[in-house]
């Protein structure tokens, strides 16, 4: 008994320490280019990696930021896609559907003959 408690007592530091909130946490980048390429690449809490381009880099600063924001929303919910989180996945669509129009009403058609899709502006 008294051997197990000088065991613990006077036990090596662990070589990868945890964080108190249990997994790994998003760091902060110089850029919100490089926040999202961070998202992109993350092979660990991608769901936190695509959320934080928002919480660091708030809408409100710049066109840059609002633009990376927009591209993060679908890049998470092609993530909940992905993981078969289908509620979550079309909560996320729905936000984006509903991304102000400003001036224009904006509609999608697919054209036969290019083979892709053509937006159509109407003023």
């Amino acid at each position: 008994m008294v051997g197990t408690v000088l065991a613990w007592i006077n036990r090596p530091e662990p070589l990868l320490p945890a964080t108190l909130a249990g997994g790994p946490k998003v760091p902060r980048l110089d850029s919100v280019q490089a926040q999202y390429f961070y998202a992109q690449m993350a092979a660990h809490d991608r769901e936190a990696a695509w959320r934080a381009i928002a919480e660091f880099f708030p809408l409100e600063k710049s066109a840059e930021n609002l633009r990376y924001a927009r591209l993060a929303m679908k890049g998470l919910g092609e993530y909940y896609f992905s993981n078969e989180q289908w509620a979550d996945a079309l909560t996320q669509y729905g936000q984006l559907e509903r991304v102000e129009r400003r001036r224009r009403n904006c509609t999608w058609r697919a054209s036969p003959v290019w083979r892709s899709s053509i937006i159509v502006f109407s003023f």
